[in-house]
């Protein structure tokens, strides 16, 4: 079984430090690269993928009509608060999932991971033609994982908020994200009842 290579991004007045933890450097594709496990040292020249996907732009205030600006509160959970909640004392918030429902309307829990996740779980309808590609081996697994989030958590919006959540146990993946395997979808279900039940 061949090793797993993993790509870096080494600044150049770091070359030396890289190449004394074991980075190699290909000339050809002018690349850095570790092969096997990377070692401590030389983590932080992972990339990192980009955390916002998409371009937001903030909502008004709902009481005030004050622009707001995105914090995360004492739960890790993003929302919105008005601007003006320091000098005037306006209490106004929006949920996130709330916010994101007015771009997208999120379909309810047991129907939202075939929308939203795009082209990795296909739609939630096959299409009426006869050229219709056949379904994700995976998809029943996504729906059970779905439902038995919606049952065990037993609120919509804080299920469809741990699906999407990186967690620190997938090395910063979402649920989602690691649903691409069926040792995927087993890690989730075992958090998913570690945590819940």
């Amino acid at each position: 079984m061949a090793e797993e290579i993993t790509i870096l991004s080494v600044p150049p007045d770091a070359a030396e430090h890289a190449k004394r933890f074991g980075a190699k450097y290909d000339s050809k594709n002018g690349s850095w690269f570790v092969v096997g496990p990377v070692p401590r040292e030389l983590l932080n020249y992972i990339p990192r993928p980009k955390n916002q996907r998409f371009q937001e732009v903030s909502p008004r205030c709902p009481l005030c009509g004050s622009p707001t600006r995105k914090l995360v509160n004492s739960a890790g959970n993003p929302f919105w608060a008005c601007v003006t909640y320091f000098k005037v004392g306006c209490p106004g918030v929006v949920d996130y999932l709330d916010y994101l429902d007015a771009l997208e309307p999120l379909a309810k829990v047991g129907k939202f991971l075939p929308k939203l996740a795009g082209s990795l779980f296909g739609p939630s309808e096959p299409p009426p033609d006869n050229n219709a590609k056949a379904p994700h081996p995976l998809k029943q697994r996504w729906q059970g994982i779905v439902q038995e989030a919606g049952a065990v958590i037993g609120d919509d919006k804080q299920a469809v908020r741990w699906l999407y959540q990186p967690k620190v146990a997938f090395n910063n993946k979402t649920p989602l994200e690691m649903c691409g395997t069926e040792a995927g979808c087993d890690a989730v279900l075992k958090m998913l009842r570690d945590v819940w039940t």
